[in-house]
């Protein structure tokens, strides 16, 4: 067993520093822990909900909450294992049972596991066997929102890990901590730090923690390009980087594997529009959509760059909705009067055009009476 006392210490320490970081409580979920903890768990607590379950809890895990407890934590806080534990069940027995969830799993990995769901005659048993089957061996940490959570892995080759998942059965997400203490430490770094109230903090967990250095090592050093591409994006957390970070980025957009190469241009879009513009612009024929959302999500202020090319996309009979759609966005930005290319898509025949059309005009009408909000 892992020695995690220094690390316990370490964060009892850092819980009050970040309330002090946070007063307005702009990281996400804080608003309703604000910080706080509710109190330890006591150990005999620990031992009937193991024996109850037939699972034995990770150590460090454990420790947590004999020395710290539920509250304050990601997202909208840590649970009371008490109260949570079975919450993805109908049979408590589940949780003993080894999660068959790995890091990495392949979309056609995960259909394979989800596929009875398919089934148009499934009865409500049948159906209840098949979510235990499937959320077997995950003790529930918290509420991310809507139907997302984060659960520990309490029994399975994994056990220790935590994991994002959605009750809708949407592909679950590891987090890339080893254990839950690293994970919920990484937290509380992010809070101190700014990373988790700044403009890109995204969802917490869900892209590689770290310095620029940490992640650009990592970057060199990966033998994958799935890896170099995580930690790629990791990058896009912070609020800037370094040139010679801009410099790797830049040979990096030429690489012969395209979704690293998406992932290079994304970052330098971010950071250097400058630099990324060229990329961008060699990009549009193949995959407009992508350099749409770039430019939207980054470059805002550059979207008159893009006239040319978003009047391609008004000018096509019937384009993809996701495309006009951020085509839309853009012109909405422009100083380019655009509506009379999406006037037209008013009374087109597909729905989502329509409405998306509709939308925007009146969008760009409020700009132009200065009326916008």
């Amino acid at each position: 067993m892992s020695d995690y006392h220094a690390q316990i210490a370490r964060i009892k320490n850092k819980l009050p520093q970040a309330q002090a970081a946070d007063p307005n409580y702009k990281v996400f979920g804080a608003d309703g822990h604000k910080y706080r903890i509710a109190s330890p768990v006591p150990t005999n607590d620990l031992l009937v909900l193991e024996q109850r379950y037939g699972i034995r809890l990770p150590d460090d895990y454990r420790l947590f909450m004999q020395e710290i407890g539920p509250g304050a934590g990601p997202f909208y806080g840590l649970y009371d294992p008490r109260q949570h534990a079975a919450d993805f069940f109908t049979d408590p027995q589940a949780l003993r049972q080894p999660s068959q969830w790995k890091p990495d799993m392949s979309e056609d990995e995960w259909a394979a596991l989800t596929l009875p769901f398919e089934l148009d005659d499934m009865s409500d048993t049948d159906f209840e066997k098949e979510i235990d089957a499937l959320f077997a061996g995950l003790l529930a940490l918290g509420t991310q929102g809507c139907t997302c959570y984060h659960a520990l892995v309490v029994s399975g080759e994994y056990c220790g890990r935590v994991v994002n998942l959605d009750e809708e059965r949407n592909l679950p997400k590891f987090a890339y901590e080893s254990n839950f203490l690293d994970w919920y430490e990484r937290w509380l770094d992010e809070v101190l730090d700014g990373t988790l109230m700044g403009e890109r903090a995204g969802w917490f967990g869900y892209r590689r923690g770290g310095t620029e250095d940490e992640l650009m090592t990592g970057f060199q050093t990966a033998t994958e390009f799935k890896q170099q591409r995580e930690f790629l994006l990791g990058l896009t957390r912070l609020p800037s980087v370094s040139s010679d970070t801009l410099n790797q980025l830049s040979q990096t957009a030429a690489s012969p594997d395209p979704t690293l190469r998406l992932q290079a241009i994304q970052c330098l879009t971010q950071f250097d529009y400058s630099r990324a513009r060229p990329f961008l612009q060699a990009l549009w024929p193949t995959n407009p959509l992508n350099v749409a959302k770039y430019v939207y999500w980054y470059a805002k202020e550059h979207a008159e760059d893009w006239v040319p090319e978003i009047r391609t996309v008004f000018t096509t009979a019937n384009p993809d909705p996701e495309l006009f759609d951020f085509a839309s966005y853009l012109a909405k930005i422009c100083a380019t009067d655009l509506t009379p290319l999406i006037m037209p898509f008013i009374n087109h025949s597909d729905s989502r055009l329509n409405k998306q059309a509709i939308y925007i005009i009146q969008k760009i009408a409020e700009k132009q009476s200065g009326n916008q909000e």
